[in-house]
């Protein structure tokens, strides 16, 4: 218990989705910090740009590269990527710890001025992770013929395809896609190659979510709000695809929630445990059929983008009644979803690119100290030293502290400032006291000897009045704030 000057003055006025770092050979770009003339590469001395990193460097399947990308804006576009060197995102440029989420690291191809230019154009055996991408005049990511990873990127307002695979077949997963004109397109015909479309939010596309053409596996997606298709499947000749679309929620599509041309042989494509609902024309079109586990129920989330136009607080988490919850199936799933926590939770997978989690506890707070007066001693004599203590506890709002000493025919209060002085009479230790966020405590009143002619039997009473109330008695006190103790002074 602290007993400072300035704690007895305020006593009489009162009565930080860490990922781990990568693990290869490192390379650092900071546009804050970073020179590609005098620059080296090294945390301490970092390039400036994305492109000019890959200008030199080269990765091969022993020693792979990774360009670990700090903090900030990065106008770049027609970045093209290198096999087996990799673009990480989410660093802090003064210590270079990761987390994807605290230090957003933006590639913006706004500067671009052709229509047809990406921001990155992908490469084999090589990752993008943990980008915002935005801003593309065409797509975010141009896979080409190549088969990239691309996870915990977030891709948004494209003029053309959020991922774009073209010919390839990458993995995408754990990504935001969202306000692009298509969401992601793959068409692949590469029999032994499969794409992996899992635990992705793809949301507001102006035309589909996914444009399926190849072998693909598309599980544990939420698409919402596109301006044509949730999903497409078609493709412009054999081979014909073999497609899992599964646990997947695809809502408020403008024409149909999962259509499947009519002119493919659909034999290999399964469509199981998905939730489609509230499309304009038909949740299943074309060849598409509700399979095994399908549900057609609004999956309640907690706040979707509205009907038309962006918002920023979206939140596609589900609600506790959610009929998403628990109705997938375990089988292929993935073993998290896209905020990393784990499936399934409750025994069966929920549809959805999130797993339900219920709202943490709300903890018991612990009840604040007590308002509580102390008196060195309850039986003094003449002569002795009278002493009074106070503990304050935090209240939330403002009030007038009041503190007196009422003995035989008298009443003194604690004279503010001054606690070895009393003076007759009521008055307020202080007025328009702003609330506490923590508990105060200390000296109230300190005289050195009780004068001759003290005897008798007193009460010293503090404690906190509202604001502009003029104490009458005890009874004005705030509830739980006031104590008092008695006092015997005698010879």
């Amino acid at each position: 218990m602290k007993t400072t000057v300035r704690i007895f003055l305020l006593l009489c006025l009162l009565l930080s989705i860490i990922i781990t770092a990568v693990q290869s050979a490192e390379v650092y770009v900071s546009t804050s910090t970073g020179d590609n003339g005098t620059g080296n590469g090294t945390k301490e001395e970092p390039w400036a740009t994305i492109k000019y990193a890959l200008s030199h460097v080269s990765g091969s399947e022993p020693d792979p590269v990774a360009i670990c990308v700090a903090q900030g804006t990065y106008y770049e576009y027609q970045i093209i990527m290198k096999p087996y060197v990799s673009a990480y995102g989410g660093y802090d440029p003064a210590t270079w710890d990761r987390d994807i989420h605290e230090y957003e690291t933006i590639v913006d191809g706004g500067d671009s001025i052709q229509p047809a230019d990406n921001i990155f154009l992908g490469r084999n055996n090589m990752t993008l992770e943990g980008l915002t991408i935005q801003h593309a005049p065409d797509d975010g990511v141009d896979c080409n013929s190549y088969s990239p990873t691309i996870t915990n990127c977030h891709i948004l307002l494209c003029g053309g395809t959020g991922i774009s695979a073209e010919t390839g077949n990458p993995t995408i997963r754990n990504n935001i896609i969202e306000l692009n004109k298509y969401g992601i397109q793959c068409y692949s015909t590469i029999q032994a190659l499969t794409t992996i479309i899992e635990n992705n939010l793809i949301i507001g596309s102006s035309s589909w979510g996914i444009q399926a053409c190849s072998n693909m596996r598309i599980i544990n997606n939420t698409i919402d709000r596109t301006g044509v298709y949730g999903i497409y499947v078609g493709t412009s000749g054999s081979p014909w695809p073999t497609m899992l679309i599964q646990n997947n929620n695809i809502t408020r599509s403008q024409n149909d929630g999962i259509y499947i041309n009519t002119t493919i042989d659909a034999t290999d494509i399964t469509i199981k445990y998905n939730n489609v609902y509230g499309s304009g024309d038909q949740n299943y079109d074309g060849q598409a059929k509700p399979g095994e586990g399908c549900i057609s129920s609004d999956p309640k989330y907690i706040n979707p983008l509205p009907q038309s136009g962006a918002s920023t607080d979206y939140d596609y988490h589900l609600q506790s009644n959610s009929p998403s919850r628990n109705k997938g199936t375990n089988d292929d799933a993935p073993e998290d979803d896209l905020d990393g926590n784990p499936r399934p939770r409750e025994g069966k997978t929920d549809i959805g690119c999130y797993e339900y989690q219920p709202p943490p506890p709300t903890p018991t707070p612990l009840p604040p100290p007590p308002f509580d007066v102390r008196v060195n001693s309850n039986s003094l004599s003449i002569g002795s030293a009278f002493r009074v203590d106070v503990t304050v506890p935090p209240l939330n709002q403002a009030f007038d502290a009041w503190g007196v000493i009422m003995g035989p025919g008298v009443l003194y209060s604690f004279v503010l400032n001054n606690p070895s002085k009393l003076i007759r009479g009521p008055t307020a230790l202080i007025e328009g006291v702003p609330r506490l966020s923590y508990v105060y405590e200390g000296c109230l009143c300190n005289l050195p000897e009780i004068p001759a002619g003290a005897e008798g039997q007193y009460s010293v009473i503090a404690g906190l009045v509202s604001t502009g109330v003029k104490p009458r008695s005890i009874n004005d006190t705030l509830p739980g704030y006031t104590d008092q103790e008695q006092v015997t002074v005698g010879q």
